[in-house]
């Protein structure tokens, strides 16, 4: 079927799985390619998905992520999509493997999509070693208030002890800092503090749980 996707939902479930892999080295490259389907169907290209010959998961489609992981979705409306499941092989049948599972997992699905679709997994906290990590790190507009009030408070701790700048630099103290990387840093983290800061404005201005295609363009460089 044909279709051309222009808003985009996301379970409770998507997120909480996305969390559980939060710390694996493709964690990334995984998210890249959610955020590419979910572009390529914008454009009305959905070639990537498949569904399942097994009726229990009619309805349900798939595609294929790293490490042999499948993002499961559906489609609530012609126009619109809905991320349910980010799993392995466990979760359905494969290769005569894990049978009898499609069931449960289908169940899963369905009950999900009777619970309103959640915008964000409200991160607690983002990792970085360096100002331009929080700068192209798109887990800074999922952030919690919390987080986010505890990020600002971490920016302002680095401007005023630079243990993350001495750490980087193999100085043993702030005197031995090269001076043309602690004016580096200080832009990027005053750059830093206005991506938070714009993070809250959003997070404020937001009206309702819907993504836009747009929200997915940075996950491309995470």
């Amino acid at each position: 079927m044909s279709r051309t996707i222009t808003k985009i939902e996301a379970s409770a479930s998507f997120w909480k799985d996305l969390e559980g892999v939060r710390k694996e080295s493709w964690y990334g490259q995984l998210r890249q390619n959610i955020a590419e389907f979910v572009i390529e169907a914008s454009q009305g290209n959905t070639s990537r998905e498949k569904g399942f010959a097994n009726p229990k998961l009619k309805g349900i489609m798939h595609i294929r992520l790293p490490q042999g992981m499948r993002m499961f979705h559906v489609y609530p409306k012609s126009d619109m999509m809905r991320l349910c499941l980010v799993v392995d092989h466990s979760s359905y049948g494969f290769n005569g493997k894990h049978m009898g599972r499609e069931g449960k997992t289908a169940d899963k699905i369905w009950r999900d999509f009777e619970v309103p679709a959640v915008r964000s997994p409200f991160w607690d906290d983002v990792r970085w070693k360096q100002p331009e990590d929080i700068l192209r790190n798109p887990e800074v507009d999922e952030m919690s208030s919390a987080g986010l009030s505890g990020l600002m408070q971490e920016i302002d701790e680095e401007s005023r002890t630079l243990v993350k700048l001495m750490r980087a630099t193999g100085a043993k103290t702030i005197n031995d800092i090269p001076e043309e990387c602690y004016d580096k840093w200080a832009e990027d983290l005053i750059e830093a503090l206005d991506r938070v800061a714009e993070a809250i404005e959003n997070m404020a201005r937001r009206r309702n749980s819907t993504l836009e295609i747009n929200d997915f363009e940075p996950w491309m460089g995470i």
